[in-house]
């Protein structure tokens, strides 16, 4: 996990810096928060109407669940009110995923990637912190390995190896972003 937290770091410092100027916000998903998964977002006005946001969370185990997952989230939104981070917006967003989870006597470890729509509203509550609230709805592709407990993971390996590779391939249209986060626009 601590690469993770460098490699998302990495990218905020990037984007902070191309960003110069421009009116920047960081934001935290209190849903998540709430189901014991770090998260962090980092929103950058584009033009008059738009902004260009990225979020990122993982979490290893929470609450003691044998569960695993990294994701990251970029988003453009589109701000129907004249001025961006006030009030509706409608998204464009994209999701990437590594997954490990166990359910009942099920595992699955694989890779998710998807595209969707956000429709959200931002309340202002202050010149600096805002709250929103948002709902996404769109396709995800995934690829994993699905394997019962009692049979080892290396016997769905083709040649013994090929790790890259799942069991199961497809797709399924579903809510790709649900949540309440707090921000605070630094400038």
């Amino acid at each position: 996990m601590s690469r993770f937290k460098i490699y998302i770091a990495l990218i905020f410092c990037c984007v902070a810096q191309i960003a110069g100027a421009q009116q920047i916000a960081v934001k935290t998903d209190v849903l998540f928060d709430g189901l014991a998964t770090p998260n962090l977002g980092l929103e950058l006005v584009t033009g008059n109407k738009t902004t260009l946001g990225i979020s990122a969370m993982g979490c290893s185990q929470p609450y003691g669940k044998d569960i695993n997952f990294l994701a990251v989230q970029p988003e453009f939104r589109y701000w129907f009110n004249g001025r961006p981070m006030t009030r509706e917006f409608v998204g464009l967003g994209a999701i990437v995923a590594s997954y490990r989870l166990q359910w009942k006597n099920e595992f699955y470890r694989g890779f998710a990637g998807g595209i969707g729509l956000t429709f959200g509203y931002t309340y202002n509550i202050s010149k600096r912190f805002n709250v929103e609230g948002y709902f996404g709805f769109g396709a995800v592709a995934y690829r994993h390995f699905d394997h019962e407990s009692e049979v080892p993971l290396e016997t769905y390996y083709n040649d013994g190896d090929s790790k890259d590779y799942g069991n199961v391939t497809g797709y399924m249209l579903m809510p790709t972003k649900i949540g309440i986060a707090i921000s605070y626009i630094l400038k």
